[in-house]
């Protein structure tokens, strides 16, 4: 693990080990809503096979991510390298797309 990444979920959840959802979740210090998805990621990594990996802003990956979906500020979630949205993160918006990855997997 490199400086700057974290990860929240390890997948202690009841599917299988050989599939991941892969979560990137970028952040900025004193971030109330980055702590908020944060809690959430960890919540939702107990019935969903998450790889949570957190990126700083200011890290080279993080500043790339911002850059290029022009989000206005973080957290910014991405799902398997798209998008899912910035700001307040929605725990049932979320929880339906991974439903939605799992039931295709």
């Amino acid at each position: 693990m490199t400086a700057g990444h974290r990860e929240l979920g390890d997948g202690a959840h009841s599917g299988s080990a050989d599939i991941l959802i892969d979560i990137v979740l970028v952040t900025s210090e004193s971030c109330h809503l980055c702590e908020k998805a944060k809690d959430a990621l960890a919540e939702l990594s107990q019935d969903y096979p998450l790889q949570v990996r957190t990126v700083d802003i200011m890290d080279p990956l993080g500043s790339r991510l911002a850059r290029e979906t022009r989000a206005p500020f973080p957290p910014l979630l991405f799902v398997n390298g798209e998008l899912h949205g910035h700001g307040r993160l929605s725990p049932r918006r979320l929880q339906r797309q991974l439903d939605d990855l799992m039931a295709r997997l």
